[in-house]
């Protein structure tokens, strides 16, 4: 029977909630042997049961609610306002930025820079000049290692 009024006491409890009561209307656990267990069940709902639901929020009366509801309204639209102004005025800054920067791209002069693309040819070219040679030496070198390879620079240096 315990397991049914703790049952039953969760019930009433989330019916009160759904209801806005406080919690003067809930059964206590001191007292709960004391409460016949049909005043408990004269708490549940009737119907099925609807979606649990995690944030419920008290129904109170319609004038207190558009009290509030204005005063936060007000300060939720001034908060906006203050937000719009400054993001207006960084927009504002930003604006000024870009145009110095116009200005100041206009007047750098484009024809004293020099090319800069017969230099990185150039380059380039030397690089791999350069690692064709050191490959070369290295394949040179393995073949030098070799019997074979000693057979021709013996060949290589008489001819000399």
């Amino acid at each position: 029977m315990s397991q049914t009024t703790a049952q039953d006491r969760l019930r009433a409890q989330i019916e009160a909630a759904r209801r806005g009561l406080g919690d003067t209307a809930l059964p206590s656990a001191a007292n709960d042997s004391a409460q016949p267990a049909a005043s408990i069940m004269a708490a549940q709902p009737h119907g099925p049961e609807p979606e649990f639901q995690f944030f419920h929020r008290k129904q109170g009366s319609a004038d207190a609610a558009t009290a509030g509801g204005t005063a936060s309204t007000r300060a939720a639209f001034e908060s906006l306002q203050g937000r719009v102004q400054h993001l207006e005025g960084a927009i504002a800054l930003h604006q000024k930025h870009t145009l110095e920067l116009i200005n100041l791209l206009s007047q750098v002069d484009t024809k004293t820079l020099r090319p800069a693309g017969k230099s990185i040819r150039r380059m380039r070219a030397k690089q791999q000049f350069l690692f064709w040679l050191v490959l070369g030496l290295l394949g040179v070198g393995w073949v030098a290692l070799t019997p074979t390879g000693h057979a021709i620079i013996n060949h290589l240096l008489v001819l000399i």
